[in-house]
């Protein structure tokens, strides 16, 4: 499965023009998948094939980890709630947390292409409805709207510490105190869910970029009764 990136302005022109004239050429990566418990996931019993508690997520191994000492590489971004991109304007193509199961997962490359699609129609942030997410210690990175409400990643506001929160709060204006639903140990930073087609899930899909520059892509199921749940269990 390929994921396509969306267009950021804001590097130099010169660097830009740097940048175009090595477009075609891939990125060497070395891309590894996620053990659950990497993430704080608990092993779920007799689960087949083998799947791990988040929260009230389930993660089923579909989680990677990056790296590459190409310098275009570490020039990838993370815009909240959107894919990654370069800031030149280039789509980024490349192995996703579904590949993790890949048999020829070291053949991957990254590439870059243009042009970059329009942004996706689901990526309202909640800050354009007049709704905001707080919770002590903490502050809003990201946000993506499901069903009545939002999930939101939220960072601690003390620097030394980079594990990140998955919250859901309501999506109406005003400051709402968010609710917390699972912790991961490490900086994720954009968010994204998307509907399952052929099952009563959404996936939860999760990008962040370690201190070191490693890019980890995780996705996350979440079944439509949980996410019921969710939604009742939050203040109107």
């Amino acid at each position: 499965m390929l994921i396509t990136a969306l267009f950021l302005p804001g590097t130099p022109p010169s660097d830009c023009a740097a940048f175009a004239a090595r477009i075609d050429e891939p990125v060497a990566i070395t891309a590894t998948p996620i053990p659950g418990r990497a993430l704080g996931a608990v092993p779920i019993r007799n689960a087949q094939p083998t799947s791990f508690a988040i929260g009230p997520f389930v993660y089923r191994g579909h989680g990677l980890t990056i790296r590459s000492s190409d310098p275009r590489f570490r020039e990838i971004t993370l815009p909240p709630s959107r894919e990654a991109a370069h800031p030149c304007g280039a789509a980024v193509d490349g192995p996703t947390g579904w590949n993790a199961a890949s048999a020829d997962l070291q053949r991957w490359t990254l590439r870059f292409r243009r042009p970059a699609p329009p942004p996706s129609p689901g990526a309202v942030q909640a800050a354009a409805l007049g709704a905001s997410a707080t919770l002590p210690g903490y502050r809003l990175i990201a946000s993506w709207p499901v069903r009545t409400y939002y999930f939101g990643l939220m960072h601690p506001l003390d620097p030394r510490r980079r594990d990140t929160l998955i919250v859901a709060f309501p999506s109406g204006p005003g400051r709402h105190r968010a609710r917390a639903l699972a912790r991961l140990p490490t900086r994720y930073a954009s968010l994204s869910v998307l509907p399952d087609m052929h099952r009563p899930f959404s996936f939860v899909r999760l990008e962040g970029k370690a201190d070191d520059g490693a890019w980890h892509r995780v996705v996350l199921e979440a079944s439509d009764a949980v996410l019921a749940k969710i939604g009742t269990e939050l203040p109107n």
